[in-house]
């Protein structure tokens, strides 16, 4: 009896040590994907760039207030230039940063890192995701004067980055 005891712990044992993949597999959460193709980030960022700047609504970006294109009877704060009285820039900067620029970054990580492709596409797509950004950053330079940059997108690495 104490043979097939312990057999039956020897082979319970070797079983249990074999790759864990299928139990990985049960961790990961299927509707947060860890890999997105560069396609859908630039779109993504693209669509919510141009969303949020072109938005007439009150509570989003200020450009065309700014511009005085638009003006409110309600809320006069902004067409006056008064940006402490809400929380406009707060959103703008969150939306700008998180939504467009950490995209983008992912975007040219993606690429880089894709081997399916040539130098001459990664240049494109890179050079593509470039000039969004580029423009990203110039609306938050005009709306909040000097920003974080070189160390911007690293705050692991540091506490207090580089304006």
């Amino acid at each position: 009896m104490k043979k097939y005891i312990v057999a039956l712990s020897a082979v319970a044992m070797l079983w249990s040590c074999q790759s864990d993949e299928q139990y990985e597999n049960l961790n990961r959460d299927p509707k947060n994907p860890d890999a997105v193709a560069s396609d859908f980030l630039f779109t993504a960022a693209t669509v919510s760039l141009g969303d949020y700047t072109a938005s007439p609504n009150v509570n989003e970006p200020l450009y065309r207030f700014l511009g005085q294109y638009l003006t409110t009877t309600t809320y006069t704060d902004e067409p006056n230039y008064d940006f402490t009285a809400r929380q406009n820039p707060d959103a703008v900067w969150s939306r700008y940063y998180t939504n467009v620029i950490y995209d983008l970054q992912d975007a040219k990580r993606v690429v880089n890192a894709n081997e399916g492709l040539t130098q001459g596409q990664k240049d494109a797509r890179l050079g593509q995701l470039e000039v969004i950004e580029v423009y990203t950053w110039h609306l938050l330079v005009d709306g909040f004067g000097d920003i974080p940059y070189t160390q911007a997108l690293q705050p692991s690495e540091f506490s207090l980055p580089v304006y």
